[in-house]
């Protein structure tokens, strides 16, 4: 019998324990806005006749010609080459955006090589560097990179100059090079 009444005793604990506990069951719910924006869809156009000139250069050895968007300068401060003739920016229009928007402008292509008219690919006599392009729009530091941005104005249009530099090691032959270069754009 002392066993059956351990038994009952311990049952009737477990059980009083369990009757008078009170689960929480707390319930609530909160709401929150979603948002989306859509924005119009960029077009960036190479104005019509522009492109990216550097002149006509006598070259005797290796060296560096810069072309600067922000101010319009063409820098031919190397020893080994004389520069002439009229240099010019490559003009870029966006026509389309949400205005007041800003827009990040991307070179697709960093380097570009520029090959002589009727040279070979790959003979560096025939070739010249298209590097270090620049712009005239905003320059953003950024941790992750630095990069160049400009604003939509009213009506969701912009501009922008675009410059580089040709590098030159002194074997180039006399004639015209010419390359590509590509350039994006998109909303920050």
């Amino acid at each position: 019998m002392k066993k059956f009444l351990r038994f009952g005793a311990a049952s009737a604990v477990v059980a009083a324990s369990l009757g008078m506990s009170t689960v929480a069951h707390a319930q609530d719910s909160a709401q929150a806005d979603a948002f989306a924006e859509i924005l119009t869809a960029l077009t960036l156009e190479l104005d019509t006749g522009s492109s990216l000139d550097f002149g006509a250069m006598v070259i005797t050895g290796a060296g560096t010609v810069s072309l600067d968007a922000a101010t319009g300068t063409l820098d031919c401060s190397a020893a080994a080459i004389v520069c002439s003739g009229t240099t010019e920016l490559a003009a870029f229009s966006i026509t389309t955006g949400t205005a007041l928007k800003n827009v990040t402008i991307v070179f697709d292509t960093p380097t570009a090589t520029l090959l002589r008219a009727g040279g070979t690919i790959g003979d560096a006599a025939d070739e010249l560097e298209l590097s270090n392009l620049n712009s005239d729009a905003a320059l953003v530091a950024d941790p992750l990179g630095d990069f160049y941005q400009v604003a939509l104005d009213g009506v969701g249009t912009a501009g922008f100059l675009v410059g580089g530099d040709l590098a030159f090691d002194g074997s180039e032959v006399a004639g015209v090079y010419q390359g590509t270069f590509t350039v994006s754009v998109e909303y920050t």
